[in-house]
């Protein structure tokens, strides 16, 4: 008999889904302002293939991943430009909490699937890009963002459209 070696084959992630909501305060300087944003990613569900120590496919490992982060961030503009739809960039620090929950197939003489779940918390950056513009009360944009964090380390690329109210 052979035991466990919980060996499984590394995926990338796919889509997922994120919810956000941002402070911004401008400063007395037009093209500087401070953002503050908390939020939720699910980074999407897979499924890898758990192996004992000789190689032998024991079954699927079913595993999600959610990230929950808090982060402060220096947003600048380009001064004197006169346009609708405004560029922007941002860099910043914060920390991210990710929750992860795996259930594990049944192994040997055990017949019962088990779960497992772990949170961890790590402090990272990110840098982004976005375009914003007015509409009405409020300012629309789209924004493209870099995060990095923890140990190994992990790397996401969210991808935000979203209302800031004036």
């Amino acid at each position: 008999m052979s035991s466990t070696a919980g060996q499984y084959a590394n995926h990338f992630y796919g889509t997922g889904g994120q919810l956000g909501v941002l402070s911004q305060v401008r400063t007395p300087l037009s093209w500087l302002s401070v953002r503050i944003d908390a939020g939720y990613q699910s980074l999407g569900g897979r499924t890898a293939w758990v192996t004992d120590a000789d190689g032998k496919t024991v079954g699927p490992m079913q595993r999600s991943d959610a990230m929950y982060s808090a982060a402060a961030s220096l947003v600048l503009r380009w001064p004197g430009l006169r346009t609708t739809v405004q560029p922007y960039a941002l860099a910043g620090g914060g920390s991210y909490w990710v929750r992860s929950s795996a259930s594990l197939p049944s192994i040997l003489l055990d017949p019962i699937d088990h779960s497992v779940s772990a949170t961890t918390r790590t402090n990272g950056f990110n840098v982004g890009a976005g375009l914003e513009a007015p509409y009405r009360r409020a300012i629309v944009f789209g924004e493209v963002r870099y995060q990095q964090f923890g140990q190994l380390p992990m790397r996401f690329v969210p991808v935000s459209v979203g209302v800031r109210l004036r």
